[in-house]
């Protein structure tokens, strides 16, 4: 059984709940909390990922792609194996494009891998070609960060919107459209995601015909009902099976099939502006082979765990709670950095706080042999007053109080340290930004042999610290005292710099014996 230990390295917010004997993060009924750093994914179907007919396969395209055929004079041609490789792109802005390997894991999907239904873990093609049969998929799905907007968990309301671009490419290239900008709207557990739809026309009757299609704004790509909106995400089954859609008797697509298991269609405004793409039948039932591949696939969104805002406590209030049922112990060290006003917002050098003065936590040395223990130095740190650098982004540093991780047991495998960020908020409230923009270099300065620092976590790269990452692992045993730190830097992107203040950030320090 493991054994778990948590620190909370937080602010105002979390220490007034903790003292209060609340869970720090439970939000209050009917009230929409802000949230940022959120996550969408989204394979759209089994067929986005499928075998082709005609052009080897099918694929998702981060970004939205350009006039390929337009700009070489040609009409709707699958694309060069060499040539149109750099149309193919798996990371553009917020968008990256991955897909399972062998173990399940998501990995970038390639060029290289596009026609296989398997790829390896440095991205190389395995196994057979893809198959327009069922089953045969590549499942590769779009994911776009940095969402934000607000949630309501008692409500099961939502509205998030993303900034990003990701393109459905069938036939090898020789038809293709792209979903820009989406938004979820969820009201009382039913809602739906609206973006705006760009392409290109084409037809298969005419490979000379290659037209630009005039954008759709605000088309509605899925709906959904029963959503259950969630502290930390929303899971998103939609709707497909049962759906009719209006297509012309006598129009350049298929009528509609509605009988079978698999009948169904995607929202009326997809199948619209695909009837121009010349894609309109696969997104409804026509009766084809196809048509299991058809219906959506599930939507994951996910978020950092949203609270309420707090009010003001004092600045040193007890905030340790010890003698949970699972063996949890829980303290807090106040984070913050202070932004500065917009008439202070020029570059200049960067000006590095440090941890506060402040007493320990109190823990002693008298844990007894056998035992397995985490403490930290100090109950708050500082990142000191932001500066504006040459790119126009806040930028901060400090570090994290030392960390000691005591693990003498005669039957250890070792442990792991992990951390994870909160966005930062003002005490208000009413303000926030992203914790992706908060980085570490963590650091070992006491150990044993068996435990290592992990890896650097840059500030705006893959997240940053909104998502959990290690601060150090150990293989076995290390002992009395194994000490560990971290170096913390912010990157306030300037798009996202907020009104100048104090803001506060919960930095969760989780430690995990093996």
């Amino acid at each position: 059984m493991q054994n778990k230990i948590t620190r909370l390295l937080g602010g105002v917010a979390g220490i007034a709940l903790l003292a209060g004997g609340l869970t720090a993060t439970e939000a209050n009924a009917d009230q929409n909390l802000p949230v940022s750093d959120v996550q969408f994914s989204w394979a759209v179907n089994e067929e986005a990922g499928g075998g082709a007919f005609f052009g080897g396969a099918n694929w998702l395209v981060a970004g939205e792609v350009g006039n390929v055929h337009g700009d070489q004079n040609r009409g709707a041609t699958v694309w060069d194996e060499q040539k149109d490789a750099k149309y193919f792109t798996n990371r553009d802005g917020n968008v990256t494009i991955t897909r399972p390997d062998a173990q399940g894991n998501q990995v970038p999907a390639t060029w290289a891998a596009r026609n296989f239904e398997s790829i390896t873990a440095d991205g190389k093609p395995s196994g057979a070609r893809l198959k327009t049969a069922p089953g045969s998929s590549s499942w590769n799905q779009a994911n776009i960060a940095a969402g934000s907007g607000t949630v309501d968990p008692e409500g099961e309301n939502a509205e998030i919107s993303w900034d990003g671009s990701f393109t459905t490419v069938f036939y090898g290239g020789m038809t293709y459209w792209s979903i820009n900008d989406p938004k979820l709207t969820v009201t009382n557990g039913k809602g739906e995601l609206t973006a705006t739809l760009t392409g290109y026309g084409a037809d298969m009757y005419d490979l000379s015909k290659w037209v630009k299609l005039d954008p759709m704004h605000n088309a509605t790509v899925a709906t959904f009902s029963d959503v259950d909106v969630t502290e930390t995400g929303i899971e998103i089954k939609p709707d497909y099976l049962g759906v009719a859609v209006e297509v012309e008797a006598n129009g350049p697509s298929n009528p509609q099939k509605r009988e079978g298991k698999h009948w169904g269609s995607f929202p009326q405004d997809t199948v619209d502006f695909n009837v121009g793409t010349g894609q309109a039948g696969y997104w409804y039932s026509t009766g084809g082979q196809v048509d299991p591949k058809k219906p959506a696939a599930p939507i994951s969104v996910s978020y950092p765990k949203v609270k309420a805002p707090a009010q003001p406590t004092p600045e040193h209030e007890d905030c340790t709670t010890a003698g949970a049922a699972d063996g949890e112990n829980t303290e807090c060290v106040d984070t913050d950095v202070t932004i500065p006003d917009a008439d202070q917002n020029q570059p200049g050098p960067g000006n590095p706080g440090g941890p506060d003065e402040g007493p320990g936590d109190g823990d002693g040395d008298d844990t007894p042999t056998g035992a397995f223990k985490l403490t930290i130095e100090k109950n708050q740190t500082s990142l000191g007053q932001g500066e504006v650098d040459q790119a126009g982004g806040v930028v901060a540093s400090g570090r994290l109080p030392e960390a000691t991780v005591l693990d003498t047991r005669s039957n250890s495998q070792g442990w792991n340290v992990t951390g994870q960020a909160s966005a930062f908020q003002n005490a208000a409230g009413t303000e926030s930004f992203g914790a992706a923009a908060l980085g570490w270099v963590p650091r070992v300065t006491q150990t044993g042999q068996t435990a290592r620092a992990g890896a650097e976590v840059k500030p705006n790269v893959e997240n940053g610290l909104a998502a959990n990452r290690t601060l150090a692992t150990a293989t076995g045993a290390t002992g009395e005292k194994t000490t560990l730190g971290a170096e913390l830097n912010l990157n306030v992107l300037q798009q996202n710099i907020p009104s100048g203040g104090n803001y506060r950030s919960v930095l969760t320090v989780t430690a995990i014996a093996k």
